[in-house]
């Protein structure tokens, strides 16, 4: 999208809508063009390629605009991404500092929205779509006193919730338990199965009707490695 910053235009990735000192606000990644680019020089490949079609991502330098900002939407093809059948401009590398220096990598470097993790299926029949976050995390506790060995217990949550939804214990939904001396990766696989099913689109009876329901994971523990998935 393109909206205005300090009295001038600048193209923006939208990364997300959060709320700052009770207004929603957007949160986004710059996109720039050749002629903004820091330590590149004027000979330098980058300024010629793409016939004036590319950008890049600035990454790690998040901002909050007003959505009142926005001055128009434009279709950015990121290349890590399938190409759509058109669009405006496309970005090919990200752009970040490392200890006071710009460094430039392709753009697979980047750091994934968790929806970007899961191709989605077209609904059938047009159907209206639902989008879902889930979160797995692990918690560890002793059984009884001072028994030396303690069950993981493995939850659930669904991240679309608002945070105040989030911290009430009925919104933490317990996969299972993992007794001493089971391997919690043959415990999760099935959940993981079922997850990918699910990343696939499924309808589902909501309160709204009939949706297709997709689902993808935000966080996944450090000690299921992502060849699982």
């Amino acid at each position: 999208m393109q909206c205005h910053d300090d009295n001038s235009t600048i193209i923006c990735y939208v990364r997300g809508v959060v709320l700052a000192d009770g207004k929603r606000n957007l949160k986004v990644d710059r996109l720039i063009p050749h002629t903004n680019l820091p330590n590149c020089r004027s000979n330098d490949r980058r300024h010629t390629r793409g016939k004036g079609l590319e950008l890049w991502l600035v990454d790690g330098d998040r901002t909050l605009v007003d959505p009142n900002s926005v001055v128009s939407c434009l279709s950015v093809w990121l290349c890590d991404l399938p190409e759509p059948p058109s669009y405006d401009f496309y970005v090919s590398e990200i752009l970040y500092q490392f200890e006071g220096r710009w460094k430039y990598r392709e753009i697979a470097k980047r750091q994934l929205l968790p929806g970007e993790h899961t191709t989605i299926q077209s609904p059938p029949q047009l159907m209206p779509t639902m989008k879902i976050f889930l979160d797995i995390y692990i918690d560890s506790f002793g059984t009884f006193r001072n028994v030396y060995h303690s069950l993981d217990g493995v939850y659930l949550q669904l991240g679309n919730m608002p945070l105040s939804l989030q911290k009430q214990l009925r919104n933490h939904f317990l996969i299972g338990f993992v007794p001493f001396g089971a391997n919690l990766t043959d415990f999760i696989q099935p959940v993981l199965k079922d997850i990918r099913r699910l990343e696939q689109g499924l309808i589902m009876n909501t309160i709204h009707g009939k949706r297709w329901v997709v689902g993808a994971l935000i966080v996944l523990p450090v000690i299921f490695p992502r060849a699982m998935m």
